[in-house]
């Protein structure tokens, strides 16, 4: 039994498990009910879950396999009083799922078929409504100031999961492989009436771009790959262990490729890509109390299923010369957009002095190409009349394109103590420091460009020699961060008593942007306010050094029973950050801490309480 609470939850559960026969069943039961505002009084929402494990031996224990059923719902009636946006909500989901797995030794001894099969359906069940405000238009006959918008969501979420993995274990002279090989095949799909919206009182604005759509417009997606991995164990000079795999993974594949095999083009065809991703990596043992550690490797992702099969958008465009109404629809689907690849590179030292302190030290390099990103595409409508024709921007979409790169180095440095018995204390620091870089070969557009700051109309219309808007490189930004974490814990054994210290140190946190949008032959004319612009959007802006402190206390009251008391941020500093966000003298604040939050946990095992073992 363990229950929770503290000002935002108030949780309890209750676990446990029986043995009927060979069979084991395992149970847990969970009842939460939250708090979105603890001062208002309409927002709270419950919610359950449970779940239940039936495990089996078979054939001489030779096969193990488990059954699970596990169900979660969600009561949410949030209508919080006194609320001037009215806010009406309301979320009655749920989500089931059966699952199985096992393992099957054969009578060698030394080799091994894994299995596991999952089977999810999350049911979508939710409205969102509140009071949104527009000019004077009218609707349906009347004039309309404010209304109430309101948003459906109603569908059925289907996700299955697979894996089947088999293992040898074999030599090769002194030399210990585990070899093993598997795939993981995996469905998921959205079914039912989808995003419900009414286009003239729409719960995102008044003006907003978004419709209603069906998630049954958009196909399942199929992931497939197959793996291997051999796991080397031995000694030249030093013992060592080496893992060389691979995975070829395959996004959405939908044709084979047999010449594929003398590398023209892709094995396996798929509509993401197909990605064949080698990865190394050895650990050497250079002496009992040290070791050296390499990893060299790639892996890929597909991009989401919102990201190829976005919502079309629809925009209203108001014709200039006779005030009439046009609807423009944009297909932003991008059913063929290709998945990311990064490569990555580690190497790591660890290092024991005696039995007293040990430290590890780590640096890493990673770099991800093929990113989407999205690359807007401007619309022109050209009216003619009295045989002079004229040229208007209607609007710009979006379409997502491989055209992103990300650069990841870091740093990492880990040092911990044993137990120091005198003071009953053990230590750990823990230091990381992390630089990124973001690029990006995408072009933007503002389809009014500003004089004043250098940005001059450079986009040709086509077909026509109309020049509208300004085009220009996306930029590049990067950011950098050093985070040292500090814990001391503290056991007083007679007490049954157990203080853990965390005290959380941001010391760099900086960020620069290095826009696109500000026109290189500006910077002749000299102009003060433009350079001081450019100076202030390009600099780069650092947040000064910051701690946050964390508290837990827990107390043994008998065997198997404990309670704890835990307090983060326990000197409620807001870590008030005050910045020139505009110039001339333009300031803002944000809290960089969050808020000064406690809680209690109490958890009691039966079976100590009435003398089990």
């Amino acid at each position: 039994l363990k229950i929770k609470n503290n000002p935002v939850v108030t949780e309890g559960n209750f676990n446990g498990g029986v043995l009927l026969g060979e069979t084991g069943v395992n149970y847990r039961v969970n009842v939460a009910r939250d708090e979105r505002n603890i001062r208002l009084t309409g927002d709270e929402y419950y919610r359950f879950t449970g779940e239940s494990i039936i495990s089996n031996n078979f054939f001489d224990n030779q096969l193990n396999n488990n059954f699970k059923l596990s169900y979660q719902a969600v009561l949410d009636n949030e209508n919080p009083k006194g609320d001037i946006n009215q806010t009406s909500n309301y979320n009655h989901g749920y989500d089931l799922a059966l699952s199985t797995w096992g393992n099957y030794k054969p009578t060698d001894g030394v080799s091994n078929l894994d299995y596991h099969l999952d089977v999810n359906m999350n049911r979508k069940n939710s409205m969102e409504s509140a009071l949104k405000q527009s000019p004077l238009r009218v609707v349906n006959g009347d004039t309309v100031a404010s209304y109430i918008g309101k948003v459906e969501t109603k569908g059925i979420e289907w996700t299955l999961d697979s894996r089947l993995e088999w293992s040898r274990v074999f030599y090769t002279g002194d030399i210990i492989h585990k070899f093993m090989v598997g795939t993981e095949p995996q469905f998921n799909a959205n079914t039912g009436q989808g995003k419900i919206l009414d286009s003239n009182f729409n719960y995102y604005a008044f003006d907003s771009k978004q419709r209603s759509y069906s998630f049954n417009s958009v196909p399942g997606q199929f992931l497939l790959n197959l793996y291997s991995e051999d796991v080397i164990t031995g000694h030249l000079l030093f013992d060592y262990n080496v893992v060389a795999s691979f995975r070829y993974d395959m996004f959405r594949p939908y044709k084979f490729n047999l010449s594929g095999l003398w590398g023209n083009g892709d094995l396996v065809k798929s509509h993401q890509g197909s990605f064949f991703n080698p990865r190394f990596s050895m650990m050497v043992y250079l002496s009992q109390y040290n070791q050296i550690r390499l990893t060299a490797g790639t892996t890929s992702k597909s991009p989401p299923m919102s990201t190829l099969y976005p919502p079309e958008t629809v925009v209203t465009w108001r014709n200039p010369q006779d005030g009439t109404i046009s609807y423009y629809r944009y297909n932003e689907r991008v059913p063929d957009l290709k998945g990311s690849r990064e490569a990555q590179y580690e190497v790591s030292f660890d290092q024991k002095i005696s039995n007293i302190l040990g430290f590890t030290v780590s640096g890493y390099y990673k770099r991800r190409t093929n990113e989407s990103e999205s690359q807007p595409v401007p619309v022109f409508n050209t009216i003619t009349t009295n045989g002079q024709s004229s040229t208007y921007l209607v609007d710009a979409y979006s379409l997502s394109a491989n055209s992103g790169m990300t650069e990841t180095k870091g740093l990492e440095f880990k040092l911990n103590t044993s137990k120091i018995k005198p003071l009953n204390l053990e230590i750990q620091i823990s230091a990381s420091y992390l630089s990124i870089k973001s690029f990006s070969n995408n072009l933007s557009y503002n389809g009014t460009p500003d004089l004043t700051t250098g940005q001059y109309a450079n986009y040709l219309v086509p077909g026509t020699d109309t020049l509208i808007g300004y085009l220009y490189p996306a930029g590049n930004s990067w950011t950098d961060l050093l985070d040292i974490k500090y814990y001391l814990k503290y056991t007083h054994p007679t007490l049954g008593l157990w203080v853990t210290l965390s005290i959380d140190q941001t010391a760099i946190q900086r960020r620069q942007t290095n826009d696109g949008d500000l026109n290189d032959l500006a910077f002749a004319s000299t102009n003060p306010t433009l350079l001081a612009t450019y100076k202030f959007n390009t600099d780069i802006k650092s947040q000064p050094n910051k701690f946050l402190f964390n508290l837990n206390i827990s107390k043994a009251l008998f065997p198997g029973a404990e309670v704890s008391f835990y307090v983060n941020n326990f000197l409620d500093d807001p870590a008030i950050y005050r910045y020139l966000s505009a110039l001339p003298a333009t300031y803002s604040e944000s809290s960089r801490n969050p808020s000064l939050f406690y809680g209690l946990e109490y958890s009691m095992t039966f079976d100590n309480l009435f003398g089990g073992k």
